[in-house]
């Protein structure tokens, strides 16, 4: 048995015991690719489709300065 902290209150549902919550199964990615993606979007993309997208992938992620805002 393990014990994990959520950011997400989402992402628990309710469990046999009132004080006990369950994690939900979390939508798998292709973390290989989102990479693979995010490092070719590095040399092409705007700085605000970079934020976002890494805003996707992690959503806790804030950008504290974005860099070229101004990019179209």
């Amino acid at each position: 048995m393990d014990e994990e902290l959520a950011l997400d209150h989402a992402d628990l549902k309710d469990s046999a015991h009132p004080s006990i919550m369950v994690l939900r199964e979390a939508e798998v990615r292709d973390l290989e690719k989102d990479i693979m993606n995010l490092e070719i979007l590095t040399r092409t993309a705007p700085s605000k489709t970079l934020v976002e997208l890494l805003n996707e992938l992690v959503p806790s992620f804030t950008p504290a300065i974005v860099h070229g805002a101004g990019d179209a």
